[in-house]
């Protein structure tokens, strides 16, 4: 997969996530923050708040490669600048994830930690290193 697909994958995802967060918030909240925390309404209302960000960017992602120029048989396709800074946005928001995550790691869930930071981490260096392979 080339990093063009890689950062529409990425961002189809983050809008898929974003519209999980916003229906049912206890899903990603309860790696995060545990079974309890998620069921409260201040765990519901920060799911949504983080769902809604991450449907806010990958929207805007997704809609910013439309707009970029087709590919001319044969030729790779070009990603236009607006959709580049989408993705950039992504990853960091992605990368502070992960940050506040390290942050409080050894009191966060013993189960939801790994998964959160491997899913905030691990995509943040994918779309990074995409956004690199772009600038090739």
């Amino acid at each position: 997969m080339g990093p063009q697909a890689t950062l529409k994958a990425i961002a189809l995802a983050r809008t898929v996530l974003g519209v999980v967060a916003l229906s049912f918030p206890e899903v990603p909240a309860r790696p995060w923050v545990g079974r309890r925390d998620a069921a409260s309404t201040g765990g519901r209302v920060l799911a949504r708040a983080l769902g809604s960000r991450d449907f806010a960017l990958g929207v805007g992602a997704l809609a910013a490669m439309r707009i970029g120029p087709p590919a001319q048989k044969g030729e790779q396709a070009v990603i236009c600048d607006q959709a580049v800074s989408w993705a950039a946005m992504g990853v960091v928001a992605d990368a502070l994830d992960a940050a506040v995550t390290v942050a409080a790691f050894r009191s966060l869930p013993r189960r939801g930690r790994w998964q959160v930071l491997a899913a905030a981490g691990g995509s943040a260096a994918v779309g990074a290193l995409s956004l690199r392979a772009l600038r090739k």
